[in-house]
């Protein structure tokens, strides 16, 4: 399998990283960005590069890949002159809808569009994904085989994708600044600052597993922590009291909203 992967920064350089190490010698790679030298950089840990730098776009690609901003797909997705009648284009940039990629790319073309997150970059990401009209099984298989390479896929309607990104793009940052706030918090009680960020981490880790993996619900998983009058049940009355469930709610809803903003400045272009 062939696949282009236009953009070279931290996510198109994770998912081709990730694909590689999943899948192997299997594929070819050709790479583009408009900083020659970021494609140039990647490069897979083996004797035999498979990698080839391309800027000229003759080539019939499997799958493209669009890995770029929003502000510059239009010239990146214009590299390539020829494109099999199958090929099966991605695109991750946020606010760019498939009505716009249809207009920017040939005629009947296969178009997914896909918003995954930075845990990507470990193999832990999680993508989800809306597909064009002309679209079927065998493209929902080729949209697995990318990005399970570094996490978890999920189809779903394109009206939904600016929940999407506010939920699970601009979320990654949200749980961040909670590790944060736990780790402050755990150096304000006496532990070392390192200690506590690394508690933080993983308590916040080992939360989601027990969610994944257990199958039980949250209100279950949380009445198991909580005994009567004791300090679980006291420290989430303090969380109740601060409002906190409901910035976390507000902040998802304004993040999809702003997506929402963006997407529609873009259609105008």
């Amino acid at each position: 399998m062939k696949i282009a992967v236009l953009g070279c920064g931290n996510m198109g350089g994770a998912i081709a990283d990730g694909l590689y190490k999943k899948h192997g010698d299997g594929l070819m790679f050709e790479v583009w960005d408009t900083v020659a030298a970021k494609a140039e950089a990647i490069k897979f840990a083996k004797a035999k590069d498979p990698i080839h730098w391309f800027d000229d776009g003759e080539s019939e690609p499997d799958i493209v890949l669009s890995a770029v901003k929003p502000q510059v797909i239009r010239e990146a997705l214009s590299v390539f002159k020829i494109a099999g009648k199958n090929t099966v284009w991605i695109s991750i940039a946020a606010g760019v809808s498939i009505e716009k990629l249809e207009e920017w790319l040939p005629a009947q073309a296969k178009i997914i569009r896909a918003m995954p997150n930075t845990p990507a970059l470990i193999g832990e990401g999680c993508c989800l994904y809306s597909l064009n009209g002309l679209c079927g099984d065998g493209e929902r298989k080729k949209i697995s085989y990318i990005f399970e390479a570094v996490g978890v896929s999920y189809e779903i309607p394109e009206s939904m994708m600016n929940a999407a990104t506010g939920l699970s793009g601009s979320g990654v940052a949200f749980v961040y600044t909670i590790i944060e706030a736990f780790a402050e918090a755990g150096v304000a009680a006496g532990l070392p600052y390192e200690t506590a960020l690394n508690c933080a981490a993983k308590t916040l880790l080992g939360s989601a597993k027990m969610v994944l993996e257990t199958g039980e619900s949250t209100s279950a998983l949380k009445a198991k922590v909580m005994s009567p009058g004791g300090t679980t049940a006291t420290g989430n009355f303090v969380l109740e009291q601060s409002g906190v469930r409901n910035a976390v709610m507000s902040a998802v809803i304004a993040s999809a909203q702003k997506a929402e903003e963006l997407g529609n400045a873009l259609q105008s272009v």
